[in-house]
């Protein structure tokens, strides 16, 4: 969905250069511009969005894999069974399974445009921040 969105997007932004290419500045019609600088924005948005859905998708999933939390009934694989002697979340290895999390961060990061990439590290930064 996020790529249909952002080749509509480039789509209009390609006509509106065009179109000032060939009228040039003094002689565009003002309306249509502005009408298909109203759908840029709004694709710009729904992108955003898709991106975040997506995101925030992956992260849970990730954080409900590694929390213990079976994906059948939400009980804790674990809990009450031979499991039980090790810290809730920790692997025998002593992590707490942050290497898939970090791995599909990594993925979505590098499936960004510059700009995306850009907001993203400042999200986190901000969130790692207020920690």
């Amino acid at each position: 969905m996020v790529e249909e969105i952002y080749k509509m997007k480039n789509d209009i932004l390609k006509q509106i250069e065009k179109e000032i290419g060939e009228r040039g500045i003094e002689r565009i019609d003002v309306n249509r511009i502005g009408e298909m600088v109203d759908m840029v924005k709004d694709l710009a948005e729904a992108e955003k969005s898709c991106w975040e859905a997506s995101y925030y998708r992956q992260v849970s999933e990730a954080m409900e894999g590694s929390s213990g939390y079976s994906s059948m009934g939400g009980g804790r694989s674990g809990y009450g069974s031979q499991q039980s002697s090790m810290r809730q979340g920790y692997g025998s290895t002593g992590s707490m399974g942050h290497g898939d999390l970090i791995d599909k961060l990594g993925e979505e990061f590098r499936n960004m445009d510059p700009s995306e990439r850009m907001s993203m590290k400042n999200k986190v930064l901000t969130i790692l921040g207020s920690m």
